[in-house]
């Protein structure tokens, strides 16, 4: 779901495709403090939690990339007849901030939930390989992390065809140049973290 507020959590509400893989890698940075003579920790002090991580991701629609780029698109008849384009940012300058959900299969078969809040996407790469799946890879930072409970939010999954690359062309002043059978596009938002002290 996208955020109107950074960090305030909304209900998940787009599918973002097939997901092949998403990885948590939060750190939870914490100074171990030692007293004279003692060789055990006298106490344990939590500094600053970082949430990070990454997703691989086989698109069935425009959807996440319009929300993750701040994008406009445009649909439009003509040959081919259909045509979706993306312009990176909205004009705003902004990078919107999304309530991404992820739902985990016990053994027993219950569920467990997690929304992270204040997810941003930091780095982004598209892969079209000729006659193959188009593939996002994806690196994201968050805010915080939310255990949810054993209830995921009710989206409907997308039942369309993923994704797949039958070619591509450059085109200079109107002029085909070149064909092209693998492409690779990366944005880098270049966003760092910033920790601040708390009240």
């Amino acid at each position: 779901g996208r955020e109107t507020t950074y960090g305030t959590a909304v209900t998940p509400d787009i599918w973002a495709g097939l997901v092949q893989d998403f990885t948590d890698n939060h750190e939870n940075n914490v100074v171990e403090l030692r007293g004279g003579g003692s060789r055990e920790p006298t106490q344990l002090v939590p500094l600053q939690f970082d949430f990070k991580g990454s997703a691989d991701i086989v698109l069935q629609d425009g959807r996440i990339l319009s929300n993750i780029w701040n994008a406009r698109s445009t649909n439009y008849a003509g040959s081919p007849a259909y045509v979706h384009t993306l312009a990176h940012n909205d004009g705003s300058g902004s990078n919107p901030s999304l309530t991404f959900e992820t739902t985990h299969v016990t053994t027993t078969g219950s569920n467990y939930v997690y929304r992270f809040n204040g997810l941003k996407f930091s780095k982004t790469t598209l892969t079209c390989d000729i006659n193959d799946l188009l593939h996002l890879q994806a690196d994201w930072t968050g805010r915080s992390i939310v255990a949810s409970g054993g209830t995921p939010a009710t989206i409907t999954a997308s039942t369309a065809a993923p994704y797949t690359y039958a070619g591509g062309t450059i085109t200079v002043a109107g002029a085909q140049v070149a064909e092209l059978r693998t492409a690779e596009v990366t944005i880098n938002e270049t966003l760092a973290p910033q920790h601040y002290q708390a009240s």
